[in-house]
Formats: C-alpha cells, sequence, structure tokens
C-alpha cells in the first residue's frame, strides 16, 4: 500500500501493483466460476445449497486472495478452497445425521474435476439446459421434481402414482438419455 501524505487525502490508496493484481485476482476467480460450481454441485446435490457453498468460497477466496500465489494453478488452489469449505458444511450436516461424502470420495472428486479443462466445463450447464427442453414434460417434470427441487424418490413416486422401483428405473433411463444428449451437444459444438 502507498500512502498520500497530502493532507487533503489521509486515506490508504492502493498501488497500481495492488489494484492490478486484484484485478488478475477477479479475473481468475470470475474464470473458474463454472467449474468451481460444478464441483461443488458434485458434493452438494440441491441447487441452492451448491450456490450457496460457491459463495461461501468466493468470499474466502477474495479474503485470501493475497495468500494466492501469481503464476501458480489458480483452479487448483481455488479447488481447495471449495473441498474446506465442503468439509465444514458437511461436517455440520453429518453432525445433524445427514448422510454424507467422506473426505477421501470429496478429494479424489474435486481432483479430476480440477483437472477437466475449463473450456469442457463451460458448455455444461447450456448443454443441460438445452437437454432438458427436449425432453418431454412429464420426464422433465420428475427430474426437476427429484433432483432440482430435492424431493425423495418416495415423495415423488407418491406424487407420480408409481412404485419406488419403476420410478426409479424411468430416472435411471431419463439420466442416460441426458447423459448422452449432453455428450452429443459438447462434440457438435452446440452448446
Amino acid at each position: 500500500m502507498a500512502y498520500d501524505d497530502s493532507p487533503e487525502n489521509s486515506e490508504i490508496q492502493p498501488t497500481d501493483s495492488v489494484a492490478g493484481r486484484d484485478e488478475e485476482f477477479i479475473s481468475q476467480i470470475t474464470r473458474h466460476q463454472t467449474s468451481l460450481l460444478a464441483y461443488v454441485h458434485s458434493i452438494v446435490p440441491k441447487v441452492l445449497e451448491a450456490e450457496e457453498l460457491l459463495q461461501r468460497a468466493n468470499l474466502v477466496l477474495w479474503t485470501k486472495r493475497d495468500k494466492f500465489e501469481p503464476g501458480s494453478n489458480f483452479k487448483a488452489w481455488a479447488f481447495s478452497v471449495c473441498r474446506w469449505e465442503a468439509r465444514a458444511m458437511l461436517k455440520q450436516r453429518k453432525r445433524q445425521g445427514w448422510l454424507v461424502f467422506d473426505d477421501e470420495l470429496a478429494l479424489m472428486i474435486g481432483e479430476r474435476m480440477a483437472s477437466i479443462p475449463d473450456s469442457d466445463t463451460d458448455f455444461y450447464p447450456e448443454a443441460l439446459r438445452k437437454c432438458l427442453a427436449l425432453l418431454s414434460d412429464k420426464h422433465r417434470g420428475l427430474i426437476l421434481e427429484r433432483y432440482e427441487q430435492g424431493h425423495s424418490l418416495k415423495g415423488c413416486a407418491e406424487r407420480s402414482g408409481r412404485s419406488e422401483g419403476g420410478l426409479k428405473v424411468t430416472l435411471h433411463r431419463i439420466r442416460i438419455e441426458l447423459r448422452r444428449c449432453i455428450t452429443r451437444q459438447i462434440q457438435e459444438g452446440i452448446a
């Protein structure tokens, strides 16, 4: 930080290097948001919880930005911060009786996702939106009820008037269809 000794301005002013470093940090954190969201979503399945976890991680990243070494792998560093924030959240949930991933599995997921090029993960949300739009209204409704709204399989089965086993098979088939569609969208470069 540089100081301006003039009486008109006795506040601390950032130097150009600090402002430039913050600008670069903002660029990096913005560039990796899709990958970070995909990672936290792999740990926390509900959309709102994943977004909340990402915001918590973003706040930690921002407050610890001076600890990041320019020139090192920002994505790997950001993933490790997300992993620690996820661990804290999952630890809290575990105390509340939730079934959660163990730390080793979360670490393996994080390492795998950190190795995926950003250009690949940037297409996933748009590809998913397009593929969801291609589903029948009935199938799209089932997927959204189960995964976006987070309803239990039993609850979804009761509301749809189907058996849990039958609904489980249907959801499995829809997920396979979505996976194929997303893969096709990304390979064709449409997304």
